[in-house]
């Protein structure tokens, strides 16, 4: 047996014994024939040639021996001639799905034997002693956990790799999870995610719309056919519905919010119409609200039978017949059933999203009322929203808002931070 992280980088000669380059990658085929076809080999990762690899005369340990007359061709960049992956670049290192169909994991490193004049892949390794061992720890990665998948199971999830994949099986990845999902999506063509997207279930296909950035879905809900797009839309949560449509084309928009229920279309409508860098542009109309003197038990009994989406909005606000916010019942006075209803603090549907976070950061709260310009309630802004939109990268893709990476946002470097030192006390003023 040979694994792929000892071949590469060993030295490859002619048949004289002159070197020319080091392993660089294997190129394989994803059908019932696994061996290998062709070595590229180069310097690093750069490669600078391509050989069959019935040009190869020999492996040892020191080195990779051609045959006479072996000849290198120049370097290409058809990662998937003929349906084929690289190994070192397409399965190493990368995610595949387990042999269930139901999960990423990681590739560890890549099992291969000779047999007769062929290198066959026979299996990947997944787990974390196989790392430990490519760390140059053997004896402390022996003794750590290593599984193998075979590699006729192998349902590769980087991008080449899935190239290939969908070239012979678009259900390869339906039963990924939804946020495993959309970190496939991202990775691909339009062409290539809308043959997935078409495979799975529409509630699995939304929450991965959902879970990718907003470029990302909308990109998508535009090249789907139009009545698989509004099915997708009306499966999504309102707020990231509202975030991927916003950015389609005015015709594309009108076309799309047409095929949708009435009341699902006007609430989008309202939500789009809100500018992106605002709270209305941020905000969820997911909202649970109560009647001032509402017994607590109705209010638990509703919540229960219509939970939110997001944890965050099981929050209760306490509104009057015109729908103004007159006070919160939180999260723990649900549970505790000891209500302590503080008053309402509410943010204007057109404040910044700038100043949205700035209220997060200065008040414990879970969930913030939003109202319009009469004081009425018109949806709210989660906990979760706000950190969503603090996080470097969503998963997949970047910011909602661009207009986020401003200098708010940027730690100095760790050697500037300093603390001001303390001051003594004193006596007087």
């Amino acid at each position: 047996m040979l694994l792929l992280s000892d071949l590469l980088g060993r030295r490859v000669c002619d048949s004289a014994g002159t070197g020319v380059g080091r392993l660089v990658d294997l190129s394989v085929g994803l059908g019932e024939d696994a061996s290998v076809t062709r070595l590229a080999v180069g310097r690093g990762r750069r490669v600078t040639g391509w050989a069959d690899w019935s040009q190869v005369d020999a492996v040892d340990d020191a080195v990779i021996r051609l045959l006479p007359g072996a000849r290198l061709a120049a370097p290409d960049g058809d990662a998937h001639r003929g349906g084929q992956i690289r190994l070192a670049r397409d399965v190493l290192d990368t995610q595949i799905l387990d042999s269930s169909g139901t999960r990423l994991v990681r590739a560890a490193d890549v099992v291969l034997t000779p047999i007769g004049g062929r290198l066959e892949v026979v299996a990947v390794e997944l787990g974390v002693g196989s790392v430990v061992r490519r760390l140059g720890f053997r004896r402390l990665g022996q003794r750590m956990p290593v599984s193998v998948l075979d590699w006729h199971d192998l349902q590769p999830a980087s991008t080449q790799g899935l190239a290939v994949q969908l070239r012979t099986s678009a259900n390869a990845l339906k039963h990924l999870r939804p946020a495993e999902l959309a970190t496939v999506l991202a990775g691909l063509g339009t062409d290539r995610a809308v043959e997935v997207l078409e495979t799975v279930d529409a509630e699995e296909a939304a929450a991965a719309l959902s879970a990718v950035h907003p470029d990302v879905s909308a990109r998508l809900l535009q090249a789907l056919p139009e009545q698989m797009a509004a099915s997708l839309v009306e499966h999504m949560a309102l707020d990231d519905a509202a975030a991927s449509i916003r950015w389609l084309p005015a015709e594309d928009l009108q076309s799309l919010l047409s095929r949708l229920g009435s009341a699902r279309a006007e609430t989008l409508r309202r939500l789009v119409a809100a500018p992106p860098d605002t709270a209305g542009g941020l905000m969820n109309t997911d909202v649970r609200m109560a009647r001032p003197g509402e017994s607590l038990e109705d209010i638990r009994a509703r919540l229960a039978a219509d939970p939110p989406r997001l944890g965050s909005l099981a929050t209760v606000f306490v509104v009057d017949e015109d729908r103004r916010p007159l006070g919160v019942i939180d999260v723990v006075s649900l549970i505790t059933g000891r209500v302590h209803q503080p008053r309402a603090l509410t943010i204007p549907v057109d404040l910044p999203v700038d100043d949205v976070i700035d209220f997060f950061a200065t008040h414990d709260f879970l969930a913030v009322p939003v109202v319009d310009d009469q004081g009425r309630l018109v949806g709210a802004v989660a906990v979760d929203d706000v950190l969503e939109e603090l996080l470097a990268r969503r998963l997949p893709g970047a910011r909602r808002f661009a207009h986020l990476r401003s200098r708010r946002l940027r730690l100095p470097p760790r050697a500037s931070r300093r603390v001001a030192p303390r001051r003594p006390p004193t006596d007087g003023p």
